[in-house]
């Protein structure tokens, strides 16, 4: 059996430790320490908008095809909702019972998504001002691109930068689109 690596640094985990010994990352919430560049996020800088998209729950990357018992029901009644990021790092997942905290955009509840992981993906803010996400080793990828026909799946680890207007799409049917907003 291969050791599990740290989907952060790629280090190899040891033993049943619960944090990565080289960057601190945490295995059981998917979480890990501010990256060096990060910094506080100004409120009001960027917003993220998040929304359903029947095209790419039509896809249906997220259950095996030809069982569609075991598919969600798309959500026909949804409204997006627009969440002001005030953090430097604010990870998107579901609430957990067993968590003390739950992810900074919580994808459970009203906006309940099943195909999201616990901690799936998180927006981070460099020092430079610019925004990115990253993906958490989630069960069902983080994709990025202008629409559900042409995306680039990240790599469980892998940061990409976003720029105003980037569509971000993770679990069975949910768009995060983010906005820079002017101070």
């Amino acid at each position: 059996m291969r050791p599990e690596n740290c989907p952060l640094c790629g280090r190899p985990r040891r033993g049943v430790g619960t944090h990565c010994p080289a960057c601190d990352h945490d295995f059981h919430t998917g979480t890990g320490p501010l990256p060096a560049k990060a910094v506080p996020l100004r409120a009001g800088r960027w917003n993220a908008r998040i929304s359903v998209d029947r095209v790419f729950f039509e896809r249906g990357d997220d259950f095996e095809r030809g069982d569609d018992a075991g598919a969600p029901a798309f959500p026909e009644r949804s409204r997006p909702v627009t969440v002001e990021l005030t953090t430097s790092r604010t990870v998107i997942g579901r609430r957990s019972r067993s968590q003390r905290t739950p992810p900074g955009l919580d994808l459970s509840g009203d906006l309940g998504d099943p195909g999201v992981s616990r901690s799936h993906a998180a927006l981070e803010l460099t020092a430079d001002g610019s925004l990115r996400i990253t993906d958490l080793g989630s069960s069902n990828g983080t994709w990025v691109g202008p629409d559900p026909g042409h995306l680039v799946r990240l790599t469980p680890g892998g940061a990409v930068a976003l720029d105003d207007g980037d569509r971000v799409y993770l679990g069975s049917w949910t768009r995060i689109t983010v906005h820079r907003r002017d101070e």
